[in-house]
């Protein structure tokens, strides 16, 4: 017999427990929900339910939910049920402009903002600040922009608009008051070493004042590669092959195109049916972004 999605959830949930031999977990999370009729859906419905019934038995003692989209944010900490906001906060992130920075709506047109519009969506400094009302502490995810805005990053088309070391962007996270801490993912062991010397750094190696508000505009559409787009039906690395047309775009180089070619499948694999680009949080045309690499790459 199938097993509906709340069983399969309580299934799931009992064989995380076990794995990690605990019998509660700090945060219980309820992930990337980018769209008010799923919103809606945890709240009123069995997910909320059910992470309750585990909070008042003892097995999670906080609620979370995480979000790329602002409004959906602000939704959700004025329900009350949330304990825990999960947010993307980066000095890139932060500087977008509302239309580009927040998820898309499933379902809603591809088009820029109205003006109306822009005015009556909610700012990130109205979510911190209702955040900070609230007593829920944000938890920042993405710190360091998919490595974007790390120094001697090599990939992507963002390299260059800022430089900055990881203990820098930790800096800049925890200057919110409303952020509890951050969740870096790292691409490497180094990158790890750098961003623990945070303990140890001077105030001058904490600064990043050198972040320029004048950046604002010149990364829109920027893929972070984080693969939320997936699953795709013809199982393409979306990310991997964005990645790479980003770099040859920049500048094509053979070590570009043996990577790009070594892919088993790739751009001309696309069948252009717009799942992914329904799901990224962003607001891209990922499906585009498979035409753009077949085009660069011939293949």
């Amino acid at each position: 017999m199938r097993l509906s999605c709340e069983e399969l959830c309580r299934e799931f949930m009992q064989q995380l427990y076990e794995k990690l031999q605990t019998n509660y977990l700090d945060v219980l999370f309820l992930h990337n929900c980018d769209d008010l009729e799923d919103l809606d859906h945890i709240l009123n419905g069995w997910m909320y339910a059910y992470a309750r019934e585990l909070k008042e038995t003892g097995r999670a003692k906080l609620i979370g939910i995480s979000t790329h989209n602002t409004k959906i944010a602000m939704e959700a900490v004025k329900s009350g049920k949330m304990e825990v906001l999960m947010f993307p906060v980066n000095p890139l992130f932060n500087l977008l402009p509302q239309d580009t920075a927040d998820a898309r709506m499933k379902g809603r047109e591809v088009r820029e903002m109205t003006e109306d519009e822009k005015a009556a969506y909610p700012t990130k400094e109205e979510l911190y600040a209702l955040c900070e009302e609230m007593g829920v502490p944000i938890v920042a995810m993405k710190p360091f922009a998919a490595g974007n805005i790390l120094k001697n990053h090599e990939e992507g088309r963002l390299k260059g608009l800022l430089e900055l070391t990881p203990v820098q962007c930790i800096s800049y996270i925890l200057s919110f008051p409303q952020v509890a801490c951050p969740v870096p993912g790292f691409a490497s062991v180094e990158e790890l070493k750098q961003s623990l010397e945070y303990l140890t750094a001077t105030e001058q190696e904490r600064d990043f004042s050198e972040i320029d508000d004048s950046l604002v505009g010149k990364f829109k559409n920027q893929c972070m590669y984080c693969n939320h787009c997936q699953p795709c039906p013809k199982q393409i690395d979306i990310a991997e092959v964005t990645k790479l047309a980003d770099m040859a775009e920049k500048e094509m180089t053979d070590d570009l195109k043996k990577r790009y070619q070594s892919l088993d499948v790739s751009g001309k694999d696309c069948i252009h049916c717009g799942s992914c680009t329904k799901r990224c949080p962003f607001g891209i045309d990922a499906s585009a972004n498979m035409k753009r690499a077949q085009d660069l790459f011939g293949c």
